[in-house]
């Protein structure tokens, strides 16, 4: 029986062999065009899986300031505390568009950033924190990219704002003078013109109707012209010249009623007319607003009559002026030499005065009527303001001429007073009176205003305990979490006219302007579009970035579009050396990948890939570090190549010449941004300044914690099969960088004690992801089974096939080899035949040939 079998045993075991050898190629190409078919996105339905419904944890830890004051007054080293805060990251996409026959396709993002839950949400809303300011930061780029030249441009507005200050002041006095105007006519008369008017009462009832004289006063003394009313009743004017009744002339709450009527108060226009009568009130109303008229030169006169002899006033305005040089209308009413002391408002922290400041720092400067005149007017115009600025620089290089133009020869202004007053303009008034007045918002010592009016003294200003102002802006702030992530109003955009502004006036936050939904966004003009390769073409291009944020290249900061559609600003930063709107030496093309998706079947031979970092607008480059498996799916472990982040000036070690391209000018592992919404210099490092030498950190600062790579680093994890990246993180620190030469106020020198220039932490992101359990069970179910089925197929198939050719090989030996030589008879006929003729055969004999 067993020559039967090996024949068709050979057969079976053959195919059997050949099968299981081929099975696993096999379903390998079919799971592997089954992923391509999954990767190209080449359907509304593939790039709705891709770019709608996604979300995913996203880790902010904020640098808090806790020794502010300390390194303001003391030169101490800043000391941070790190807290950390878990939001959610989610983006839809939105107006898809196919390019180029479906090779790549463009569309529209929305994403916003929402508190892990309502704990979450409560501390974001309850945790402040002292940091670096970027809205002051930003106002320094709109003004030329330097503190001076800020405090230079904003020279002319603070002047009109002393100007507005002094000439509130002034119609203060005017306003409010009546009751003093009013009881000083009252004694000159009882004293002067007894005969007519022995008592108060007679006083009161000429006013009231000219009862005494029979006609208006200034028959008798033209000085006294508009004192009368001469048109209420008895009960009026007796009442509003006693004291003791509540709508008295004479007191200061009465009078403040009647002024409040002349205003357009309602309730105190009630009040009188109800008291007095509607036609009573209204006469007095009308004489009151003919009283207090700038026109008015018998009021102006009996208010200036105060003056020092021989000090003449024809306006108002001169009465401001005067002031303005050497405070004579406090000195005559009030007994001081500025409105200081006056606490006219919280933001005035020091004289406004030139007269006062030129005192305190004992240079006096004697100026008339007419030159504080022309002083204000002049300097508080933006072009002759800066005319003087640019013409005293002509002078210090021997040009001389603006001592002889009459524009501001009127002014007062000669060669040795040239230095006062370009420290007057362009340093106190901007950094005393505004900076730390209006802004900062410093805390003044009252008792010191007479003998510190310029604020000169140790203790005369100062700031809270946290370092910080009344009005909380300037180089610091303390601001929310929220409002650190996502914007704050801050006072610099109430002080700043908007048309001196290059941006719109808002700050949105580290993160950006956040919309409420896409319709929103939409309605806003965001420049939110993208375009990505589709994979038809090439697979390994699949996630290749062709446009973002509506651009295909960079290479100027206003290339770059904020999100919330505004352009940046461009100014020259000196810590960088460079024209900061020059953001690259060339343009850079969007290159790189999106972060999600690379090439897939590159297995072992991927040494590197390249991904688009929005953080630093260029291509970065990640390197095979090992292989790892999460949750069972092997992937191969990218890390970020540290010396991308050298600087390219090798005055600092270590440097690559290659990153000069990219601006990195400053020290290693500390790349400038350079751009940030409002123009801030901004850099990004590795978290907690990672690998930044000593100087500019340990030496710099304490609380950083040590850089780890397992805690700080950014990496990815590529599953190799499909090129999907199935567990990351990408951890990037924001700083600003500080230049003593940009921030040159007096007030931050203590900031620079240690270093002139470096970079302060501000914080960082740690925007990472990875595949869930359930995900790579399906992962595994789908990519890994199908091909693990199949070799256990094969292995079967192989083995069944071994033992079939083994079994061919058995039966064929021992049909060979041990069955008897018997031939085999089909039939007993044949057997029969053979038998009959081997009996009838006879052998030759021996020798004989056949």
């Amino acid at each position: 029986m067993a020559r039967r079998f090996w024949a068709p045993l050979t057969a079976a075991g053959s195919v059997l062999c050949i099968a299981g050898c081929g099975l696993v190629p096999l379903v390998t190409y079919l799971r592997n065009e089954g992923v391509r078919s999954a990767l190209v996105v080449d359907s509304y339905d593939a790039w709705a899986d891709k770019h709608t419904g996604i979300d995913h944890p996203y880790d902010v830890k904020l640098w808090n300031v806790t020794n502010l004051l300390d390194v303001l007054e003391a030169g101490a080293k800043p000391r941070f505390d790190e807290v950390s805060f878990r939001l959610t990251y989610v983006e839809e996409c939105y107006d898809l568009e196919w390019v180029d026959d479906r090779a790549s396709y463009t569309y529209g993002s929305w994403w916003n950033y929402y508190p892990a839950d309502d704990g979450e949400a409560a501390r974001l809303n309850a945790s402040e924190f002292v940091q670096i300011n970027p809205v002051y930061l930003g106002a320094i780029a709109d003004f030329g990219g330097s503190e001076a030249a800020l405090f230079t441009g904003l020279g002319y507005v603070v002047l009109a704002n002393v100007v507005a200050l002094l000439e509130g002041f002034v119609d203060g006095v005017r306003y409010y003078s009546v009751p003093t105007y009013l009881a000083n006519v009252r004694d000159t008369l009882l004293s002067g013109y007894s005969a007519y008017f022995p008592d108060a009462a007679a006083v009161a009832a000429q006013w009231g109707d000219f009862a005494v004289v029979g006609a208006s006063l200034s028959t008798l003394d033209a000085s006294l012209t508009t004192f009368d009313v001469g048109a209420v009743g008895n009960g009026t004017y007796v009442a509003l010249w006693n004291e003791a009744t509540p709508y008295s002339l004479l007191t200061a709450a009465g009078y403040e009623v009647w002024l409040g009527a002349l205003g357009g108060d309602a309730d105190a226009y009630g009040a009188v007319a109800a008291a007095f009568g509607t036609g009573d009130a209204a006469a007095v109303l009308a004489w009151l607003g003919a009283l207090i008229d700038e026109s008015n030169p018998y009021y102006l006169g009996a208010v200036a009559a105060a003056l020092p002899a021989g000090t003449a006033a024809a306006s108002w305005e001169d009465l401001r002026d005067l002031q303005f040089a050497n405070g004579t209308l406090t000195a005559a009413l009030y007994g001081v030499g500025s409105v200081l002391s006056l606490r006219l408002a919280d933001a005035v922290v020091v004289a406004p005065e030139l007269g006062a400041y030129a005192a305190a720092v004992g240079a006096p400067v004697a100026l008339d009527t007419a030159e504080a005149n022309a002083f204000l007017r002049v300097y508080a115009n933006a072009t002759l303001s800066l005319g003087l600025a640019t013409g005293l620089y002509a002078a210090s290089l021997g040009d001389y001429s603006v001592f002889a133009d009459p524009t501001y020869v009127a002014t007062g202004l000669t060669a040795s007073n040239a230095d006062l007053y370009a420290a007057y303009l362009f340093s106190y008034l901007p950094e005393s009176f505004f900076l730390k007045g209006a802004v900062v918002g410093y805390e003044r010592d009252w008792t010191t205003a007479l003998a510190d009016p310029a604020g000169l003294l140790p203790g005369s200003l100062a700031l809270r305990s946290d370092g910080t102002g009344r009005y909380n802006s300037g180089l610091f702030t303390r601001r929310t979490a929220r409002e650190i992530l996502f914007g704050y109003d801050d006072v610099i955009f109430s002080l700043v006219p908007p048309e001196l502004s290059t941006r719109p006036l808002a700050y949105n936050g580290v993160m950006g302007k956040q919309y409420d939904d896409i319709e929103a966004q939409e309605a806003a003009g965001a420049p939110l579009t993208y375009g990505l390769k589709t994979g038809k073409d090439h697979l390994d291009d699949v996630g290749q970035y062709t446009l973002w944020r509506g651009i295909t290249e960079v290479e100027d900061r206003s290339d770059i579009p904020n999100k919330d559609g505004s352009s940046y600003t461009c100014a020259t930063y000196a810590s960088q050396g460079y024209e900061s709107c020059a953001v690259w030496l060339d343009a850079v093309t969007m290159a790189g990948l999106s972060t999600s998706q690379v090439g897939p079947f590159r297995h072992q031979n991927r040494k590197a890939i390249e991904i688009w970092s929005t953080e630093v607008f260029r291509p970065l480059t990640l390197v095979h570090d090992k292989e790892v498996t999460i949750h069972k799916v092997k992937a191969g472990k990218y890390v970020f190549e540290d010396d991308q982040f050298y600087s390219g000036d090798c005055a600092y070690d270590p440097c690559d010449e290659s990153n000069a391209d990219y601006r990195m000018a400053g020290p290693a592992y500390v790349a400038p941004m350079a751009t940030t919404q409002g123009g801030a210099p901004a850099a990004v490092s590795f978290p907690a300044l990672g690998k930044v030498e000593a100087r500019f950190r340990e030496d710099l600062f304490d609380g950083l914690p040590d850089y780890s790579k397992r805690s700080h680093g950014s990496y990815v994890a590529v599953e190799p099969i499909t090129g999907v990246f199935i567990e990351g993180h990408k951890r990037v620190q924001y700083n600003w960088n500080l230049d003593a030469a940009i921030q040159s106020a007096a007030l931050w020198a203590n900031v620079f004690a240690r270093e002139p220039a470096y970079a302060w932490p501000h914080l960082w992101i740690d925007d990472g992801d990875e595949i869930t359990a359930d995900q790579a069970k399906r992962f595994v179910r789908k990519v890994y089974a199908p091909v693990m089925v199949a070799w256990a197929f094969a292995i079967i198939a192989g083995c069944l096939g071994l033992l079939a050719l083994m079994g061919a090989c058995w039966a064929y030996h021992v049909d060979e080899h041990l069955l008897p030589t018997k031939p085999y008879f089909a039939t007993p006929n044949e057997e029969g035949r053979l038998d009959a003729e081997l009996a009838s055969f006879e052998p030759r004999p021996s020798g004989s040939s056949l």
